[in-house]
């Protein structure tokens, strides 16, 4: 049977075939974007099946909306989102991408054994690239899992009970090709070996010096005296400087720890600019290591304005650098013989005129030490420019940082 109406009867045929699905009788109903859109409304739906490739904000939340109204009887709703994956891409093609920027516009329950409440895909856990083979595994656990409303009302009051209020976060994914735990081995290597070459050029200007200084001593009072004046000359002399090499890694050496610092950093040139006017005393940046090497990062106290202000300028100084009007260089003596200076773009809210420049510079310098600010818009700085994007060209591609919104 096909229902067909005028113009000037379409509203009543809509709402009446809305009453006859609230009663029952209906028990399944398909319909555009523009019947799921505003103004529509059935509390009863508790599943939904949405076959659109719509990611926008506005359109994907209106249609969800439909189903996650709360209705006179309590109700579990399952929302689908259908999407065709090419396995032949490595991101799996235009309908991932759509349905990834529709679960970055929205908060749901996690997939894992821990539940949690948080914004993008991540928290369904699937793989990073699925394979043919695994589609129907994913869809029948899916399936099994959307049968248990009960068990999915208990996750989502066990992940409420996990937090207090709504965060927003950046994840930074742990870079390099290396796993984690062998890329820190490597790190410490890094620092034994550069600690190892100054602590050999400061022995090679000393060593002789004493030598020539101490010979009476070697002659008159014997070797066993001699050797224990050159180790504790070596213990006042070099033992702090090791000292600090090795505090400088375990305290400062982390990804984690350095982002904890460039937070800081950001949040103390927020409040002087103006930027941020909430009581800093309510105000807390937290940092985790996770077990694959990604760092989080999350602001808890401000209004979502300053939160989200927060989160897109920490965005900006851990993102491969593009074309920043100005550069801030993490520098010294040593950084720069040895080559291994550190660029970092300066962000848009500091970069917009050289006195705010300054201020950001101000605060690097309290938390990293001596630093360099270069603006990009001359030779000589579009030199320097292309070489810092040189440093960063290993990551130009790929996904660096994600923004999340989540219940903590």
């Amino acid at each position: 049977m096909v229902l067909s109406s005028k113009k000037s009867t379409k509203n009543k045929l809509v709402a009446t075939i809305t009453k006859l699905f609230e009663l029952g009788k209906i028990k399944v109903l398909i319909g555009t974007k523009s019947l799921l859109g505003e103004g529509w409304d059935a509390p009863s739906i508790n599943s939904l099946v949405l076959a659109s490739f719509v990611g926008s904000f506005v359109s994907s939340n209106q249609m969800r909306g439909r189903a996650i109204r709360k209705h006179k009887i309590n109700k579990t709703g399952v929302i689908w989102h259908l999407a065709c994956l090419d396995i032949t891409l490595e991101n799996g093609g235009k309908d991932i991408e759509t349905l990834q920027r529709r679960f970055d516009a929205f908060m749901g329950i996690s997939n894992g054994d821990k539940p949690y409440i948080e914004s993008g895909m991540e928290r369904l856990h699937l793989p990073t690239q699925i394979k043919a083979e695994e589609i129907d595994l994913i869809n029948k656990k899916t399936l099994e899992a959307s049968k248990n409303r009960s068990s999915i009302i208990k996750r989502w009051e066990e992940a409420i009970l996990t937090g207090n209020r709504i965060s927003k976060e950046i994840k930074y994914y742990h870079q390099g090709k290396k796993k984690f735990s062998d890329q820190k081995r490597m790190y410490y290597n890094d620092v034994v070996k550069y600690a190892f070459i100054e602590l050999s050029i400061a022995l090679s200007f000393f060593l002789p010096e004493f030598l020539l200084k101490n010979i009476n001593v070697l002659l008159n009072k014997g070797t066993l005296y001699f050797i224990y004046t050159l180790l504790s000359v070596l213990i006042l002399s070099f033992g702090a400087r090791t000292y600090k090499a090795i505090k400088l890694y375990i305290r400062h050496g982390m990804m984690h720890k350095k982002i904890e610092k460039m937070g800081y950093i950001i949040l103390n040139a927020l409040y002087e600019s103006g930027h941020i006017i909430t009581d800093k005393g309510l105000v807390s940046i937290t940092t985790e290591l996770m077990q694959k090497g990604d760092v989080i990062c999350t602001i808890k106290g401000t209004d979502r304005y300053e939160s989200a202000l927060f989160i897109n300028t920490l965005d900006e100084l851990l993102q491969p650098i593009k074309t920043p009007r100005y550069l801030i260089i993490k520098t010294n003596l040593f950084r720069k013989k040895l080559n291994i200076e550190n660029y970092y773009p300066v962000p848009e809210v500091f970069g917009d005129k050289k006195t705010n420049c300054l201020l950001f510079q101000k605060h690097w310098g309290f938390y990293f030490g001596k630093s360099k600010i270069i603006y990009t818009r001359h030779l000589e700085g579009r030199k320097l420019l292309l070489k810092a994007r040189l440093f960063h060209i290993s990551n130009a591609f790929n996904e660096v940082t994600k923004k999340a919104v989540i219940w903590k």
